[in-house]
């Protein structure tokens, strides 16, 4: 594993922690490379902005199969995924400034959705469900 992803595989083996805040400025092949060590770890890896970017509530609906309607529908299908990875889920996204710009509102509640929805599957015996996103700070050298 390369040093650098070290610090962010740790944080998302820490079940009790929903959230990696991956530095602003991390290349792109820094989140390859985190997904392809978070599958080797033993992570089902959803890449939820990888092919289109989410700048509404609805978009964050569809980033998900099937779409759920509304966001309590969303915390519903999230905390009913199949038990899939031994460890449980990463959800990469990449992008999040669209929709912190867009609606501010819908991503602190979607926060929320994954903060709860991983203490359901981590009491359940499922596993994690942890977002992995961009933080505001850089890497520091």
């Amino acid at each position: 594993m390369k040093p650098e992803l070290e610090p962010f595989v740790e944080q998302l083996a820490d079940v009790e922690q929903p959230w990696v805040w991956m530095p602003i400025d991390a290349p792109p092949d820094l989140w390859d490379d985190l997904a392809s060590e978070a599958r080797r770890e033993g992570y089902k890896v959803l890449e939820i902005d990888r092919e289109t970017e989410i700048a509404s509530q609805e978009d964050l609906l569809k980033a998900f199969t099937p779409p759920s309607r509304n966001l309590n529908t969303l915390k519903d299908d999230l905390t009913g995924l199949p038990a899939e990875g031994d460890k449980g889920y990463a959800v990469l996204f990449r992008n999040p400034d669209t929709l912190c710009d867009n609606d501010p509102e819908t991503f602190e509640d979607f926060l929320d959705i994954v903060e709860v929805v991983n203490e359901a599957r981590v009491a359940s015996g499922l596993g994690s469900f942890t977002l992995v996103t961009l933080d505001a700070e850089p890497i520091e050298e």
